[in-house]
C-alpha cells in the first residue's frame, strides 16, 4: 500500500515541484530505516568487502524513483505504474543470478507472463 501511495503521490506532484518530492521520499525512507535500526539495537557493521552493496542498493532505488517521477510527468501514469509494479521480477532474476536459485515450473510461467505483459504494454 505504501508503494501505491508513493507512486500516486509522485505522479500528482506538480511539474514546478522540482526534485523536492524525490528528496522528501528519500529522506523519509532514510529516517524510517534509521528508526527501525535504532529500535532493533543490532550493530550495523558490515565487512569491508560488503560495504558497497547497501550504497549500490540505495543509489539504484533512488535512481529508479527518479526515473518513475520523470516517467509520470512525461508519459501516462497508467503505463508507468504497471511497469513499476513488475519490480519483483527483477528481484527474482537477481536471486537466480546471484544466489543460483532454481525456478519451479509455476515461477517460470509467471516470469514468462510478466515478460509478455511488458511487451504488450510497450507495444500499446
Amino acid at each position: 500500500m505504501a508503494f501505491g501511495v508513493l507512486f500516486i503521490g509522485l505522479a500528482q506532484a506538480g511539474k514546478g515541484a522540482g526534485l523536492w518530492p524525490i528528496a522528501s521520499e528519500q529522506t523519509g525512507a532514510l529516517l524510517l530505516t534509521a528508526a527501525v535500526a535504532a529500535k532493533a539495537r543490532v550493530p550495523l557493521r558490515a565487512a569491508i568487502r560488503a560495504a558497497g552493496w547497501p550504497v549500490l542498493v540505495g543509489a539504484s532505488g533512488m535512481i529508479a524513483t527518479l526515473l518513475y517521477f520523470y516517467a509520470t510527468h512525461f508519459s501516462m501514469l497508467a503505463t508507468a505504474a504497471v511497469l513499476v509494479s513488475l519490480y519483483p521480477g527483477v528481484t527474482v532474476l537477481l536471486a537466480r543470478v546471484v544466489l543460483h536459485e532454481r525456478f519451479s515450473p509455476a515461477q517460470r510461467a509467471g516470469l514468462g507472463l510478466c515478460t509478455l505483459a511488458v511487451v504488450a504494454i510497450a507495444l500499446n
